[in-house]
């Protein structure tokens, strides 16, 4: 099953992503904060990482240059990060 780390400070929002995903057969683990998805990557096998841009604290930019074995991209103003395969 791929995993999908889910990062908003907003929880309606991760709320809402997490939902759509699920009833999708995704895996989600939801975070608060770029902070918190980024101490978790060790001790998750994740596929994709979603996140907002505009979060308080590290914005979804940050994040970005902490995940060394993720590529990213840009669709419509979300953050997608997909592990390298």
């Amino acid at each position: 099953m791929t995993k999908v780390f889910v990062v908003d400070d907003e929880r309606e929002m991760v709320d809402l992503v997490q939902l759509g995903l699920k009833k999708r057969g995704f895996a989600v683990v939801p975070f608060g904060s770029g902070a918190d998805a980024i101490a978790a990557l060790p001790e998750h096998d994740v596929d994709v990482v979603v996140t907002d841009l505009n979060m308080k604290g590290m914005t979804g930019f940050s994040v970005e240059f902490k995940g060394d074995d993720l590529v990213f991209y840009q669709p419509n103003g979300t953050f997608v990060a997909s592990r390298k395969k």
